[in-house]
């Protein structure tokens, strides 16, 4: 069966003749950089290793890997607006400045999580918004070369074709702002938050149009989403995320909608089961990832039987916070087992780790993880 009508026909709740494999294809599922390195030698490359994102310290998996494991799926990326190279991130002196104009500190681990926000001091006012660096939609660096890749891969192989926008309305807000700062605007100063969330949703909008004119045709599955909880539950009430987020949310599925017939894969870590629902009341087609060390979220066969008519499930197939890391490779098969037998009846599932694979991970674990996949993945029809 091709790579690209096994893929989709999961994600149409079909049983394919295996479960669709996923590396480097879907956000957050990709692998560190070191670990890459690693799993290379391991397996007797000596090829240089390419970053794919140097936010996230992430490689740009070969093919070769990406064959020996099976992958269904193939990452197409937009270039990312308002440097003007090819490089996802200008340098600074600070550290590294995205294309909202937030800084992010690059300490020695290798992970730049610390931001400082540009509107996280002082008490900025609307009028600071509509004066803030906005990226441009229109900058033509967003889409250089992009319809040939994406005609490329269409044309020359049978994977599925995955474009990956990393258009976040909640993160950016508080990426912009300062989480502590956003989190007391939402509660305190609503009508600055829903402007700050609204003028970030308006360029997310005008971004997705630029680029899915270009590959709307082309494309079979669009990344986008949010982090609106962690490990324990939700960061803000139902309440306010039915007021405040889920209206902008429905903006951005309403342009995906129109602008292409893809399936669309929302990206949301933590404790998400409270918003599995909204997602299925949005007409989101994939959630990513089932982060199953959350709370409310180890139990898959649970999380398959309340769910799994409605929306499907990419990620999820290990523990990428203890088996992963910190289990043996026997571990690993188990786990792995254990996931696909809850999830993958029915078609539905795309197997993928939990989320990105860390520099921690010994290489004989990425291989049995993918091994594991392969063995126990097939459907007997």
């Amino acid at each position: 069966m091709r790579a690209r009508d096994r893929l989709l026909a999961a994600l149409n709740h079909q049983e394919p003749d295996r479960v669709p494999i996923d590396l480097g294809a879907g956000l957050a599922c990709s692998i560190n950089v070191h670990a890459y390195d690693q799993l290379k030698r391991y397996l007797g490359l000596d090829t240089p290793t390419a970053v794919a994102s140097r936010f996230s310290q992430t490689a740009d998996v070969e093919e070769v890997v990406l064959r020996q494991f099976g992958v269904d799926a193939r990452q197409l990326r937009a270039g990312v607006i308002g440097t003007g190279e090819a490089s996802t991130w200008a340098e600074a002196w600070e550290g590294l400045r995205d294309d909202w104009a937030v800084v992010w500190a690059k300490p020695a681990c290798g992970q730049p999580y610390e931001v400082d926000s540009p509107l996280r001091r002082g008490e900025p006012t609307i009028a600071d918004i509509a004066r803030y660096p906005w990226p441009d939609p229109n900058d033509p660096f967003l889409v250089a070369g992009l319809r040939e890749r994406a005609a490329a891969l269409r044309e020359q192989t049978d994977y599925a074709l995955v474009l990956s926008l990393s258009y976040f309305p909640f993160t950016e807000s508080h990426e912009i702002r300062g989480l502590d700062n956003w989190l007391m605007d939402l509660a305190g100063d609503r009508r600055f938050a829903e402007a700050l969330i609204d003028a970030v949703t308006d360029v997310i909008v005008a971004r997705l149009q630029r680029v899915l004119r270009e590959v709307g045709d082309l494309v079979d599955v669009v990344c986008w989403g949010d982090d609106v909880s962690i490990q324990q539950g939700p960061m803000i009430s139902l309440e306010m995320f039915r007021q405040v987020v889920k209206p902008r949310y429905r903006r951005v599925m309403a342009a995906l909608r129109q602008a292409t017939t893809a399936k669309v894969y929302f990206h949301s870590c933590g404790s998400v089961y409270w918003l599995i629902p909204e997602l299925i009341d949005l007409g989101v087609d994939v959630l990513n990832p089932i982060q199953v060390s959350a709370a409310n979220m180890d139990d898959t066969a649970r999380l398959k039987r309340e769910f799994g008519q409605d929306i499907c499930f990419w990620g999820g197939g290990c523990n990428s916070q203890s088996v992963l890391p910190f289990g043996t490779a026997a571990d690993v098969r188990e786990e792995v087992r254990r996931r696909i037998g809850d999830l993958a009846p029915g078609g539905g599932f795309v197997f993928a780790p939990v989320h990105t694979i860390q520099a921690e991970v010994p290489p004989a674990n990425i291989v049995a993880l993918y091994e594991a996949a392969l063995e126990s993945g097939q459907y007997l029809h």
